[in-house]
């Protein structure tokens, strides 16, 4: 996880607490509606997160010709390790 930088990190917890509300992104509407930095940049990022396997495509259950960007399982086990190490850190 090396490669994963603050702002990547800040960028994966936006796309997964969306996710997490149950108001899944597209692309598109992340571009939007993220204020992190600008519409390349977010891109950049998010294209790094999707080659490390944070997040991926999710077909939309109402739209079929819309992909959605989804957590995975990695980006979920990560979450809770970072809970994990702050939890023990506190004790």
């Amino acid at each position: 996880l090396k490669d994963l930088s603050p702002q990547h990190e800040a960028l994966l917890e936006f796309i997964a607490q969306s996710w997490q509300d149950d108001k899944p992104l597209s692309v598109r509407k992340l571009m939007g509606v993220c204020t992190l930095a600008s519409t390349v940049t977010i891109h950049r990022w998010l294209k790094a997160l999707m080659a490390h396997g944070f997040v991926e495509h999710a077909l939309d259950p109402t739209d079929s010709r819309k992909r959605l960007l989804k957590p995975t399982r990695l980006a979920i086990d990560f979450f809770k390790a970072k809970a994990e190490a702050i939890t023990k850190a506190l004790r």
